[in-house]
């Protein structure tokens, strides 16, 4: 079954709630499964950058060093969770492209220290996401890499691990 929506406890298919014939003509394509499969990996590509943000919150909530500058708004509340929104977004496509290409540079020496250099790769990428905010209107600030980007990586790490643990993607 493809991605379903919980609705009063029983699931119900996505193709159930949005009739496939108007989402087709809609977007303009063929068949309702391909349909659903397109609506499904952006429910789950939204419910990732959701886990990240709120992976980024525990952090910044339990580190000092790590600080989220929220976004320019009338409302405190709506800049602060979209200022997490957007880094979450940034942090998973630091992720999804840049973290690949140095994981597998460093196999060697992740080899040699049996996997712990992955927290070194994580701290990295949780720097580059903050050095790539810094050009936005709201963004994630780290203070040092050992204490604050290591510790928040390991944090981070926990938190998603989680979240995806109560609350699995389907794929």
């Amino acid at each position: 079954m493809p991605y379903t929506l919980s609705v009063a406890a029983r699931a119900v298919p996505m193709c159930r709630i949005v009739p496939a014939k108007l989402l087709g003509r809609l977007f303009h394509c063929r068949g309702a499964r391909m349909l659903c499969a397109i609506i499904g990996s952006m429910i789950a590509f939204i419910f990732r950058v959701v886990i990240n943000a709120l992976a980024l919150a525990a952090a910044a909530w339990v580190l000092p060093g790590i600080t989220v500058t929220a976004a320019p708004s009338t409302d405190a509340t709506l800049g602060v969770v979209l200022a997490y929104l957007v880094v979450g977004l940034v942090f998973g496509l630091v992720n999804a492209v840049v973290k690949p290409i140095v994981s597998l540079l460093s196999l060697p020496i992740t080899c040699l220290t049996l996997g712990l250099f992955t927290l070194v790769i994580n701290a990295a990428m949780l720097m580059l996401t903050s050095w790539l905010t810094q050009y936005l209107p709201m963004g994630l600030h780290v203070d040092r890499f050992f204490w604050d980007a290591v510790l928040g990586a390991v944090i981070i790490s926990i938190v998603s691990a989680l979240m995806g643990w109560i609350a699995p993607a389907k794929r």
